[in-house]
């Protein structure tokens, strides 16, 4: 993806196909740390929560 927006900015002439190139090349790189990082984070404090978050999501409560 870099590669292809080098060349376009390059073909283009244009800096923002550079610039646009870099950046999703940049962002295609990074999605899976990111991704992995959102899937996997925990709560250190979700048992303190779990009775709260049920009575807000119902209103009924368990």
């Amino acid at each position: 993806m870099i590669l292809v927006g080098v060349v376009g900015g390059i073909a283009r002439q244009s800096l923002m196909a550079f610039a646009m190139g870099i950046g999703g090349g940049m962002g295609l790189y990074n999605s899976p740390t990111v991704v992995e990082s959102i899937m996997s984070a925990t709560l250190e404090h979700a048992e303190k929560v779990i009775p709260a978050v049920v009575q807000l999501s119902n209103g009924l409560g368990v």
